[in-house]
């Protein structure tokens, strides 16, 4: 016998009564750890673990967005830019490594509206490659390094004129 138990926090625990002391015992505990929380440090923030705590820290190049809340370790708000992008200065992009990337909730039909929308936009994906899953991958310019499999692969939307929307790639 089992019990499954989702508190306010959204943490969800399943017990296990024992056969041997009639207790109920810990099975299963999710999420781990508050780092699994969606969107549990905010924006531009990542989640550090270490076995005793989690704690949010602000990527390179960016502050707290509410310094007084994190000093307190509410950390929702996350983190804004010290200095603002400024594209026709000239941006550079920062390589950032071990990192969880950002989840993506966008169904397959909002990514294609969200495409639509941005002429240059030329073509989008689900980001899940391992059934149908959620997010959105899209494509800007040419399309290159492609290749065409017989039995595998993913479905790929490419931005066509409406008149040639019947076309398949043979």
């Amino acid at each position: 016998m089992s019990r499954l138990f989702l508190n306010q926090s959204g943490f969800i625990q399943r017990l296990v009564r024992s056969t041997h002391s009639k207790d109920w015992e810990p099975f299963y505990d999710a999420p781990e750890d508050q780092c699994e929380i969606y969107s549990f440090c905010g924006a531009h923030a990542a989640c550090k673990t270490d076995s005793s705590s989690s704690v949010c820290v602000c990527l390179d190049g960016f502050e707290p967005k509410s310094p007084e809340e994190w000093r307190m370790s509410n950390w929702s708000k996350g983190c804004v830019r010290m200095t603002e992008l400024n594209c026709e200065k000239g941006d550079e992009f920062r390589n950032y490594t071990g990192l969880k990337l950002p989840d993506t909730s966008m169904s397959l039909q909002e990514c294609k509206e969200k495409c639509l929308k941005d002429c240059s936009c030329t073509a989008y994906a689900n980001s899940n490659i391992s059934q149908e899953g959620s997010g959105c991958l899209l494509w800007f310019g040419n399309l290159t390094d492609m290749i065409q499999y017989d039995q595998v692969g993913q479905s790929f939307y490419i931005r066509m004129a409406a008149k040639e929307k019947g076309i398949i790639l043979s």
